[in-house]
């Protein structure tokens, strides 16, 4: 049986204010009036529920999200705080919480069937980093600090969905050749178009400065012959 408390100083029941999202362009605050219960078996007490607010919490989730989203969008905290009427420091713990579930979410995801694999530089005291590519989206799946197969070992046996795989496209980089055939033993391994190009254009040059080395040097001919033959004028050049 629970029982349900009247305010002591007053017979109303007390007001909870509760921030909640709107589609205009300010905020609005609502004022509800929620009662007391008590249960007499453990003593606990407790205030009734309102739809969309989560409990001990004093905003909306639409809310939250909504502050969590312009943060993230670039609006300043200082901003924020005149616009919403929001603290700094709440705006830093809902945008903190929000991108912890985020991070959650995006761990437990399956692989795609196709996935990308490349290397960028991340910074001097870091170095490389690998990113996966879910190219069926067109959209980052992850990115991991490390290009070499020690680095990665951990995060790929925890990857999930590794066997749904069908097609990894990649650079010509044997050590992600070495990866792919281990990790995602029934995909079959694509070499990138640009990486293709980019060698047969490296031994094309080489080639070139072993005939005509006084060409090679040429920086004009050696613009012309990075070019697509669909956007060059000849008669510009003849």
């Amino acid at each position: 049986m629970i029982q349900m408390l009247n305010n002591h100083l007053t017979d109303r029941f007390p007001e909870v204010n509760q921030k909640a999202a709107c589609s205009i362009d300010f905020q609005r605050t609502l004022h509800l009036r929620a009662p007391k219960y008590h249960c007499p078996r453990c003593g606990r007490y407790f205030r009734h529920r309102f739809k969309g607010v989560r409990p001990r919490f004093r905003a909306s989730e639409a809310f939250r999200l909504e502050v969590f989203e312009t943060h993230d969008g670039g609006v300043t905290q200082a901003k924020l705080e005149r616009t919403h009427r929001i603290s700094a420091a709440t705006t830093e713990r809902w945008y903190q919480s929000y991108c912890r579930q985020r991070l959650s979410e995006m761990s437990n995801r399956p692989c795609s069937k196709v996935l990308g694999i490349d290397e960028h530089f991340f910074t001097r005291k870091r170095g490389f980093a690998t990113t996966l590519v879910d190219l069926q989206r067109n959209k980052v799946f992850d990115v991991r600090l490390g290009r070499s197969e020690a680095s990665l070992e951990g995060y790929l046996r925890r990857l999930r969905g590794k066997d749904n795989v069908r097609l990894i496209v990649m650079d010509l980089s044997e050590t992600y050749r070495n990866i792919a055939r281990q990790y995602f033993p029934r995909a079959r391994i694509v070499a990138d178009r640009f990486h293709v190009i980019r060698l047969v254009n490296q031994h094309f040059l080489k080639a070139w400065q072993d005939v005509h080395p006084e060409g090679r040097k040429n920086r004009g001919l050696l613009s012309l012959m990075r070019r697509s033959a669909g956007i060059i004028r000849w008669e510009k050049h003849r």
